[in-house]
């Protein structure tokens, strides 16, 4: 992988934002299908977490794009320092394009 590019929304922050209860189990599939799409943003930001952490606090991968202005305290987090607003997706793509692979770092 060379970039995660999470799309920073109202609803992905109340996903990855730290819960002290995990979703109930309950039959509705719509519920259940959602409840694992909170599950999966939440692997995706602990992950984003752990190769910063393990470049040295260093964002080298993490290009996050945000697609609201409203402020968060998530935001204040390092990983989103990199963050563009959606209507600079063409300067990020060519920025992205024009970068050199990083090895991981292991």
């Amino acid at each position: 992988m060379d970039f995660i590019i999470p799309i920073i929304t109202e609803g992905y922050l109340w996903q990855i934002a730290p819960r002290g209860v995990d979703c109930p189990e309950e039959d509705d599939a719509k519920f259940v299908a959602y409840c694992l799409d909170a599950r999966y943003a939440r692997l995706i930001y602990v992950m984003m977490i752990e190769e910063h952490l393990r470049n040295g606090c260093l964002n080298y991968r993490v290009r996050p794009l945000v697609g609201s202005d409203k402020p968060h305290s998530l935001l204040n987090n390092p990983i989103f320092s990199c963050r563009v607003k959606l209507n600079q997706v063409e300067q990020l793509a060519s920025r992205m394009s024009r970068a050199k692979p990083r090895p991981l770092i292991r």
